[in-house]
């Protein structure tokens, strides 16, 4: 079984902004710039591509410092060019199209009753407690509708004709919100409800108000035969282009003066409502499709195959990793990179110099998204 984790990494005990006079934002392509340009030790940098490339599962990476490519490594023939599926990350974007619907006012709030948007359609199994769940529930995988956690019901709706019915017909198993489920089909229910109050396709509503503000051009998701498309797998970016999404949360929902997604908006997608921890492992918190591991004040949105989008903004860094492997691992390699080679990195503290301008105050200063990996022979 693939699985697929998107994580956002907060360090430090207050948030703030790093000096926008060091901040750039790409267009058609990254600028690139030297690691010691920006603070980072060459050595380490190299190193770290090194072990990426012959010691880990992934095959590429993008890491950008204040708007600047430092480094990239892919191991296949399409280097920079080539798409990679998302899986699990695909949750995170949706959570994050749902955001940008309700501040365009198409969705009234992440409060909003799910099954409001479908009383044209007969509901089998009802029950008073499907009336309640709300779009958060669906984001924070408690809608209480009963779904068993294998390939066998993620088979059993995929292969459904109507998927979206297949879900609206579930029986209920717990009260909405009481109970943590991870739940694929029902991040669908979040792309229906965006095709039904917007009149736009999902992907065509995500290019409009998210792909190509930040420049993303190449972009591929699967639908579920009638143009909706799947809210919880199936999108497709290039490595540099799920970095571009990091880079977007790196400033707080802003790309160049644009506010593409509202800063309060952030703060309440990242707000932790279950502990997920198991034994012997980090404390892990989940919010709206991102979870927080505590021990490395880390954000994470997890799926099904190993994927790392990964945000510093103490640092100003974006980090992006890939892998294609179906051999699932913990983050172990993840926090290798981390721990011996990108912060120790950082030998030059004024690069990021902080200006004290609050930035979602409630977190800390890293954000992450375990994504795909790969790599450009620097």
């Amino acid at each position: 079984m693939i699985v697929s984790i998107l994580i956002l990494l907060f360090a430090g005990s207050s948030f703030t902004s790093s000096s926008t006079s060091l901040m750039i934002f790409p267009d058609e392509t990254w600028v690139e710039a030297l690691p010691d340009d920006q603070g980072l030790d060459v050595t380490l940098i190299d190193e770290m591509i090194e072990y990426v490339d012959t010691k880990t599962l992934f095959d590429s990476m993008v890491l950008v410092k204040n708007g600047y490519l430092i480094a990239e490594t892919y191991k296949f023939v399409m280097g920079e060019n080539e798409t990679k599926h998302l899986w699990g990350i695909t949750k995170g974007i949706t959570s994050l199209l749902t955001a940008i619907a309700i501040s365009e006012g198409f969705i009234e709030s992440l409060d909003s009753k799910v099954f409001d948007y479908f009383t044209d359609r007969n509901i089998s199994n009802y029950s008073p407690s499907k009336d309640n769940i709300t779009i958060r529930h669906i984001l924070t995988s408690s809608s209480g509708l009963e779904w068993q956690i294998d390939e066998y019901m993620f088979a059993a709706w995929i292969s459904a004709e109507d998927k979206v019915q297949y879900m609206l017909d579930l029986p209920m198993k717990y009260e909405p919100g009481t109970q943590y489920v991870e739940n694929t089909g029902s991040m669908h229910l979040l792309t229906t409800i965006i095709n039904i109050t917007t009149g736009m396709f999902p992907i065509d509503f995500a290019k409009q108000y998210l792909y190509n503000p930040l420049g993303i051009e190449e972009v591929t998701w699967t639908d579920d035969g009638t143009g909706v498309n799947y809210g919880g797998h199936g999108l497709y970016l290039r490595t540099r282009d799920l970095t571009r999404i990091g880079h977007l949360l790196l400033n707080n929902g802003s790309w160049n003066g644009n506010q593409i997604i509202p800063e309060e908006t952030i703060v309440e997608l990242l707000e932790p409502v279950w502990n997920l921890t198991l034994e012997n492992d980090h404390e892990r918190k989940l919010a709206c499709r991102f979870y927080s591991i505590e021990d490395y004040n880390l954000y994470t949105a997890m799926g099904s195959t190993m994927l790392v989008m990964a945000v510093l903004p103490e640092y100003n860094i974006a980090l992006s990793l890939t892998s294609s492997s179906i051999d699932s691992k913990p983050p172990d390699e993840f926090y290798t990179i981390l721990d011996d080679y990108l912060l120790p990195a950082m030998i030059d503290p004024n690069m990021s110099e902080t200006s004290g301008i609050p930035m979602l105050t409630i977190l800390s200063s890293t954000i992450i998204f375990l994504a795909i990996y790969r790599r450009r022979d620097s």
